[in-house]
């Protein structure tokens, strides 16, 4: 897990999931967004899995920011 602080409160986390299905990453992102919500943190998520998504790691980053940017908080 990496996380990128930029102005004000705001901050990227990327979390790589190697080997797990999409319905599995799915699964665990929505665990993540209920615990950070339990502790008043507002969260959006976007998913990309491979192949599916992208075949790069840059494509795959570009789809998690793209639907990451149309989720609600």
């Amino acid at each position: 897990m990496r996380t990128r602080r930029s102005a004000g409160a705001n901050a990227t986390t990327i979390v790589l999931l190697p080997e797990v299905t999409a319905q599995e990453a799915r699964a665990r992102a929505f665990d993540l967004v209920a615990q950070l919500a339990a502790r008043g943190v507002e969260v959006r998520v976007g998913l990309a899995v491979h192949p599916t998504d992208g075949g790069s790691a840059d494509a795959l980053l570009v789809g998690a920011r793209s639907a990451a940017s149309g989720a609600a908080p």
